[in-house]
């Protein structure tokens, strides 16, 4: 009787020691057992299930940009339409996060009433601390009337109904929907907001409003010419989110049909007209202001430098998720 309970303490002993090593490597472990007797929790009928998460991997078409050890961070591709060639970044949902900074003169008096933001990359913050991948301009003046803009419980411009929004959250999770910053998804809890006219493409199909080229729908352009430098950003499938700009004069339509092929199912329009544009892409976490951004938007008249100095434009910012 005696050498039975002290085989019993011996296997339940060796099942806490492979319990805990396997804790102690990182390794989620559930273990399902029977009803019954002590022995049963030992028998050949337990299940030992390792879950873990999988990395982000290349994928065909895209060139990978920005890579750690949990994958990939960024990617590219060019597209093309009539011609016209865009330049789409992605950075991956599961491995990057979203930021958002205010300019030195747009918002107007942000720097008052969004205390503690910049108009540059905090490196010195949390920004640094994760490490940069990438950076962005952000959308229209706020005088241009295209749409609300809610930081934090500041509300800077006033929403406009079935205008696209584009939110970040607590944990720089990005978010897209028609309409005010009160009507975020559920469970969502959003820090930024900002909208910037309509959505150019919906479904994964380009908007009606995209086809027409007004000036009053999709802003004012540089001279009386339709076709001006645009970008945009969106969501794919996935939740990534991808940037699409070109510097080549193009319509809203051709933005938005280069949006489907990179594979967007939703996309608005950020800054357009020949300024604005600039994107930087790192191929590692930047933790220094250094810049160390090796992709930049082909024929932009600024280096994403303007954002580690710091800019007079609303912009976005892309850090590692750890």
């Amino acid at each position: 009787m005696r050498a039975a309970l002290r085989r019993k303490r011996r296997r339940r002993l060796g099942l806490i020691v492979v319990s805990a090593a396997l804790v102690a490597a990182g390794t989620t472990l559930y273990v399902t057992t029977s009803r019954g007797s002590a022995d049963a929790a030992t028998s050949a009928s337990e299940e030992a299930t390792v879950t873990t998460v999988p990395k982000e991997t290349p994928q065909a078409g895209w060139t990978v940009v920005g890579r750690g050890t949990q994958g990939v961070f960024s990617d590219k591709k060019q597209v093309t339409v009539g011609g016209i060639t865009f330049l789409a970044a992605r950075f991956r949902k599961t491995t990057t996060k979203l930021s958002w900074h205010p300019g030195s003169e747009d918002p107007p008096n942000a720097q008052k009433s969004l205390a503690g933001m910049s108009n540059k990359i905090d490196f010195a913050g949390q920004e640094g601390l994760d490490g940069v991948l990438g950076a962005f301009n952000g959308a229209f003046k706020l005088s241009a009337r295209s749409g609300g803009l809610k930081v934090r419980s500041a509300v800077l411009a006033p929403f406009k109904p079935g205008y696209a929004t584009m939110a970040i959250d607590t944990d720089g999770h990005v978010a897209m929907w028609a309409g005010a910053a009160y009507q975020a998804p559920a469970g969502f809890t959003g820090v930024v907001f900002r909208q910037n006219l309509q959505f150019l493409v919906e479904g994964g199909k380009v908007t009606t409003p995209a086809l027409n080229p007004s000036q009053s729908l999709w802003g004012a352009t540089v001279g009386p010419v339709l076709r001006q430098s645009r970008t945009g950003a969106g969501l794919d499938a996935s939740g990534n989110l991808v940037y699409v700009a070109t510097m080549a004069k193009c319509l809203p339509s051709e933005l938005a049909h280069a949006m489907v092929q990179a594979g967007l199912v939703k996309g608005m329009e950020l800054d357009i007209n020949p300024y604005w544009p600039i994107l930087g892409m790192a191929p590692t976490p930047n933790h220094k202001p250094a810049g160390g951004f090796s992709v930049t938007l082909p024929g932009s008249q600024h280096s994403p430098f303007v954002f580690v100095e710091g800019w007079i434009r609303d912009f976005f910012v892309v850090t590692a998720r750890r």
